[in-house]
């Protein structure tokens, strides 16, 4: 990943564009991911990755964490993910309908914006027919994540 996909990344995190993400945006970016976060994972995770310990992540701390520097304790989640996509994947096919993808981002656990929805909707790969493919939507969070480590820090 290049150092402008990394500050890309940090700029699409830090929702309010301060130049540091807070714990509020961690969770958010964290809930993209699919995943309900504790207030103890991300105390967790806060915890790892701020290392001057001004509970925010600047642009040097989220660079040494992209750029390998830094690395959090880590475990394999992705399975989840693609679990919480299969429960409105009817046929088992590996893709749903922009409809249903956007019914399981709003209307489950911790709902997100409509600004948000959208901005993961256009990152979803889709198939020939229009379908958004989570599959490797998934597998994509994961890889872009596996530098960043969010998917893979272990819950308490």
């Amino acid at each position: 990943m290049a150092a402008s996909d990394f500050q890309e990344l940090f700029e699409f995190f830090d929702k309010d564009g301060n130049g540091v993400i807070s714990k509020e945006e961690l969770r958010q970016a964290v809930q993209m991911l699919g995943h309900t976060p504790t207030e103890a994972y991300i105390a967790s995770l806060m915890e790892q990755v701020d290392a001057d310990g001004d509970d925010v992540i600047d642009q040097r701390e989220f660079a040494a964490i992209m750029s390998g520097q830094a690395t959090i304790t880590a475990t394999n989640q992705s399975n989840q993910v693609a679990q919480s996509f299969r429960v409105f994947d009817s046929e088992l096919q590996g893709f749903l309908t922009e409809e249903d993808f956007r019914k399981m981002l709003t209307e489950n656990g911790e709902c997100l914006s409509q600004d948000d929805v959208a901005e993961m909707l256009a990152m979803c790969p889709r198939s020939k027919d229009g379908l958004l493919d989570y599959q490797a939507f998934v597998h994509a969070v994961e890889d872009a994540s596996s530098t960043v480590k969010l998917l893979k820090v272990q819950e308490s």
